[in-house]
């Protein structure tokens, strides 16, 4: 039950295998979360910053980002940061699409499309459509998240 810490190239910084706690959830149709209970005094720790990712091969194809640490000092039982986030999916809430883009066709090939113009214009590498579909969408899309986008359409 393994956590790896990635940088922001998915090159492994460390491995996150002590800890007081952890909950990982994968949703289908939403960006999934995570929560990590680890002791203070882990040398692992020095590693633990907001943007970076975490993976855990061995539960889930999912990468999480970390978005949130917090430190809970208590005299009894020492210290523990909690260590908070979301999928990798969840990235995308934060960009909006301009414009109108109109999708025509599969809808595989629709988010396809959305997804590389999305890499393009903001660089974020590792993001990749495995779905099969064989639905077709004629839809026009504009000001809202690609996430909530991507909701709709699946």
């Amino acid at each position: 039950m393994d956590v790896f810490i990635l940088d922001k190239s998915y090159q492994a910084l460390a491995v996150l295998d002590t800890f007081q706690s952890r909950i990982w959830t994968d949703r289908y149709n939403k960006y999934g979360d995570f929560e990590v209970y680890i002791p203070a005094i882990m040398p692992v720790c020095s590693f633990l910053e907001e943007g970076l990712y975490l993976y855990a091969p061995d539960q889930s194809d999912r990468m999480m980002i970390i978005e949130d640490i917090q430190l809970k000092c208590d005299p009894d039982e020492g210290d523990f940061y909690t260590v908070t986030g979301r999928s990798l999916e969840s990235i995308l809430t934060r960009r909006v699409i301009w414009g109108y883009k109109e999708l025509k066709g599969n809808l595989q090939d629709g988010i396809k499309a959305l997804l590389r113009v999305l890499s393009w214009k903001r660089n974020i590498s590792g993001i990749i459509c495995t779905m099969q579909l064989l639905l077709f969408v004629k839809r026009r899309v504009s000001g809202s998240e690609y996430f909530l986008t991507l909701q709709m359409l699946a």
